[in-house]
């Protein structure tokens, strides 16, 4: 059991990075408007939208960009555009509109008449924790999937939980393929297991030319992750505070990033009640990097690998296996080989005919390989007798709890050699 930990935290801003896209839960139903009207009129869309720019207009963060967004708002395209009656329909329809517009992904307007309107309150609440999966990968590989950045007491004791779990891993990777954002607070928590003291990573401003410096926390207890290598994953859904840890990393080199090019939303927002009933995000001030000078804003972060997000995860996997393997030595290497021969196999299956596997029938010593239309089996007087799937060209996986891994080779007189490599590094050659 893991003991709370005592966090000592550094009076910083606090900002709230939300992504663009919610949660689902988090917004109210049509059904959930006790009072309010679920139909909207013409009149209510118009008087709406003049809300919406009359807020852009007055708190953007940019006055000119502001400007011009309303502008473009109250023009009589976006007017006639508007046509939803239904209050969650249109603030879809309006946010898609904003988009277009501005370019910024933060900019939204939500149908969440239960939730607060007061400015800068945020998508989490007390049930958000952000830490998704904590759980080592072969190899002894850490995974945390972190599915949002919330700076509550649960989530922070959770987010420390979960880095006091994984200390022991050899090699980390953070999942952020549904991460859409939270609080950089939270951020800051993650970074300081990469940062012996608090550190200068991030300016905001939300007045021109006035920046307020955010530091890395001190890391809490023992943690210290700066000698894992450090894997992230990517996807077009990665944004705001996501983004923000991210960014840190690439230019820092605190690791290797791989999947897709993430959303590109940089802006820290406050909410402004709309009556009746609706939420808009207005973006009122941005991070700036003190190495950049700029941030990710609509262009978004590229990965070190790009790919498709859906195999980033078996690529870090491997990739954390071939880094480790790499400088490994003994009978630790033999097991780092074991694993990677199955993640490699994972992320790119083998398929041979049977013409290929004829290759691999015969004895070695008290080993008999033979081939069946299922495949190539495993005999030897020691165990039961195996069927074989290929892991790559040359090696094969036996069936079992511990079973070994079949390396067929040819020693230096061209003669016929088979390897048998088992989970805890053991070998034993025929």
């Amino acid at each position: 059991m893991i003991h709370p930990v005592q966090l000592f935290r550094i009076a910083v801003l606090s900002v709230s990075l939300i992504a663009a896209w919610p949660v689902e839960s988090a917004w109210a139903s049509e059904a959930d408007a006790p009072g309010l009207t679920l139909d909207l009129s013409r009149k209510d869309r118009l008087q709406i939208l003049s809300d919406v720019a009359g807020a852009i207009e007055q708190d953007y963060l940019d006055p000119v960009r502001g400007r011009d967004i309303a502008a473009a708002l109250r023009s009589p395209a976006s007017r006639a555009r508007l046509r939803y009656a239904s209050p969650m329909s249109f603030a879809r329809e309006a946010s898609s509109l904003l988009f277009e517009i501005s370019g910024d992904r933060h900019l939204s307007l939500k149908w969440a008449p239960t939730l607060s309107g007061a400015a800068g309150a945020t998508s989490g609440g007390p049930a958000d924790q952000g830490v998704r999966t904590v759980q080592f990968l072969d190899g002894n590989i850490g995974l945390l999937k972190l599915d949002g950045f919330h700076d509550n007491p649960s989530a922070r004791e959770s987010m420390v939980a979960a880095l006091l779990v994984l200390r022991s891993s050899d090699a980390l990777i953070f999942d952020f393929r549904d991460n859409r954002g939270g609080a950089s607070d939270a951020v800051r928590l993650l970074q300081s297991c990469f940062f012996a003291e608090p550190t200068l990573v991030m300016y905001y401003e939300d007045t021109p030319g006035e920046r307020k410096p955010s530091f890395t926390e001190r890391a809490p207890g023992t943690l210290d992750c700066r000698s894992k290598p450090l894997y992230i994953l990517t996807s077009s859904r990665t944004a705001s505070a996501a983004e923000d840890f991210i960014y840190t990393a690439d230019l820092l080199d605190l690791g290797t990033t791989l999947g897709e090019t993430t959303a590109g939303a940089a802006h820290f927002i406050e909410h402004k009640s709309i009556k009746p009933g609706f939420r808009l995000a207005v973006s009122v001030g941005r991070p700036v990097h003190p190495e950049t000078g700029t941030n990710w804003e609509s262009v978004g972060i590229r990965p070190d690998i790009e790919m498709p997000e859906e195999n980033a995860l078996e690529r870090a996997h491997v990739e954390a296996l071939t880094s480790l393997h790499h400088d490994a030595s003994g009978r630790r290497k033999n097991q780092l080989a074991y694993h990677l021969h199955r993640a490699s196999a994972r992320l790119e299956p083998v398929h041979l005919s049977n013409g290929d596997l004829k290759a691999f029938v015969g004895r070695y010593g008290s080993v008999r390989i033979t081939l069946t239309t299922d495949g190539l089996i495993f005999e030897d007087p020691a165990r039961a007798k195996s069927h074989l799937a290929p892991l790559s060209e040359r090696v094969f996986q036996a069936e079992g709890r511990n079973a070994p891994q079949l390396i067929f080779m040819t020693d230096e007189n061209n003669s016929r050699v088979l390897e048998l490599l088992y989970p805890d590094g053991n070998r034993e050659t025929f």
